[in-house]
This record gives C-alpha cells, sequence and structure tokens, in this order.
C-alpha cells in the first residue's frame, strides 16, 4: 500500500517508527495496532507537511460583529 506513496527509504523509516510505536504498545490487541499503525504513518507523513493554519497571518474580517461575535 505505502509504496505507491513512499520512496523505499521513507518506507524503511516509516517502518522504524511502527516499530518503535510496537515496542511502546506491547499489549496493543490487533483493532488497536492496525489503528496505531495508521495513527503512526499519519504522523511519519504530517512531519514534512506545512501546516495551513501556520503558512500565512490570520485575515482580517471587515465585518464588526460587535458583542455577537461566532462562537
Amino acid at each position: 500500500m505505502f509504496d505507491q506513496v513512499l520512496s523505499a527509504s521513507e518506507r524503511e523509516e516509516l517502518l522504524v517508527w511502527i516499530h518503535r510505536w510496537e515496542a511502546a504498545n506491547p499489549d496493543a490487541d490487533p483493532a488497536h495496532r492496525v489503528t496505531g499503525w495508521i495513527d503512526v504513518a499519519y504522523e511519519f507523513q504530517a512531519r514534512f507537511e506545512p501546516r495551513p493554519e501556520f503558512a500565512e497571518p490570520a485575515r482580517e474580517s471587515g465585518w464588526d460583529l460587535g458583542r455577537w461575535a461566532i462562537a
């Protein structure tokens, strides 16, 4: 599955991350192991992706909502 989105070296590094997760969670049942691997893969992928919420400063709205701010 990862061979279509990650290079060989990235897959090797991801496997290291998964082994680290396995070592930290030795008693995980199969369902939690799979979701744990997915979480690790997302963390691995996110390490290089720019976070859009920090990419540019917040823009001011032209609306004056006064005390009726949107929650």
